[in-house]
């Protein structure tokens, strides 16, 4: 349907084509939320998969498994209020956890080695132990070392987000298609 308006006095020319787009398009929350926790629960059973090796784990390689306690850590961490478009998946401390060691084992433990003490009188001060900037110089020597105690392993949750990537994308995207309503 098209509607040509010509006005020569206004000097204006009006072409309506007759196109009719929605003037309201409603958004489902619901649809768009199952696709992401199904793609959330996709990431973290590739990411348990990964943890699930019953072995002492080399540096660099993602961690082995002992008693099980980092596999079952790995979950949904947060999500977005009133259904958001948004989740989070990772891992989470656990009661069973004393400390939080999945962070001990992405960064690595460096080794504590012995300060070595002054014999006395030769430092300066009241405690006469170091050299000034001693204490300094055996801390930032200390950080640049390679010696680790435990060394840092592999990230295991981005090593599954890139191997589900693609599944994931196509089930979000295909939500969404379907989350828009136009009226």
């Amino acid at each position: 349907m098209e509607k040509l308006t010509s006005s020569y006095a206004g000097q204006y020319v009006k072409i309506n084509v007759g196109l009719q787009f929605h003037e309201i398009i409603d958004y489902d929350r619901k649809v768009l939320r199952r696709a992401l926790v199904k793609g959330a629960a996709e990431i973290r059973r590739e990411a348990r998969r990964l943890v699930a090796r019953k072995a002492i784990s080399e540096p660099g390689a993602f961690p082995g498994t002992d008693t099980g306690q980092l596999k079952r850590a790995i979950g949904v961490v947060s999500k977005a209020p009133n259904g958001g478009g948004w989740i989070k998946v990772g891992v989470k401390k656990t009661p069973k956890m004393n400390a939080f060691y999945p962070a001990f084992l992405f960064y690595g433990v460096k080794k504590q080695g012995k300060i070595e003490r002054l014999a006395a009188g030769e430092g300066l001060g009241k405690s006469n132990r170091r050299a000034r900037g001693e204490r300094a110089a055996l801390i930032a020597e200390r950080r640049t070392s390679d010696k680790y105690f435990v060394a840092p392993r592999g990230n295991y949750i981005q090593a599954a987000l890139m191997s589900k990537r693609d599944a994931v994308k196509d089930l979000i995207q295909t939500a969404l298609r379907d989350a828009l309503v136009p009226r």
